[in-house]
Order: structure tokens, then sequence, then C-alpha cells
């Protein structure tokens, strides 16, 4: 166990509704269990957005979100490219639609 996963085992999670999913994804080392570690990651995002209307994230959360997202997209475009993510879509009528925070709101691409 190196001093960087100790020190981040033992320090309060910044945003508790999904970053510790997040944080599952970046220390997971066996493909095998990657795609079900992006999913809940990605489930548990989602879960936070659409709390947005009782609890609106702040300025800081909103860009730690949209970083997330990002790198969210290139481990599963890099690990799984071909992989149809379309059964766990929030958004049925679009096929590959993927939250994105933008500056001021939530939008679907």
């Amino acid at each position: 166990m190196s001093i960087e996963s100790v020190s981040t085992e033992f320090t309060a999670l910044q945003f508790p509704d999904w970053q510790g999913e997040f944080e599952a994804v970046e220390r997971e080392d066996d493909i095998g269990k990657l795609r079900e570690r992006l999913q809940a990651s990605r489930r548990a995002i989602l879960l936070r957005l659409k709390t947005n209307a009782s609890r609106p994230p702040g300025t800081v959360e909103r860009i730690a979100l949209n970083n997330a997202i990002h790198l969210l997209r290139v481990l599963r475009n890099e690990y799984f490219p071909f992989r149809d993510w379309q059964e766990d879509q929030i958004n049925p009528t679009k096929p590959d639609a993927f939250l994105e925070v933008s500056a001021g709101s939530l939008v679907f691409d």
C-alpha cells in the first residue's frame, strides 16, 4: 500500500454522493472489474445530477463532475471502444447521451 493510497483513504470525500465510486474507478487494476466500476461511478454521478433541483452542485462540484465525466468517457472509449452503452442510458431517445456539466447548467450531448 503506497503513501498516496493511505492518505486518500483517510481523507474525507469532498463530494460523497459520487466521489467514492469515481475514485474506485481510478484505483481499479482488474480490467474485468473496470466495466462494473465505470457503470457504478456513472450511475452515482447521474443520481447526483438528478438531485440538482433539491441540492444543486456548486461551481467547484460542477467542475469536478465535468472532469469525472470526461475521464469516464476516456476510460470507456479506451478499454471498451465497441461496447454498446445504450442499455443503461438515462435518456433512451439519445443512444449515446451522456451528461456533461457546463459552467451554468447541465446539458445532454
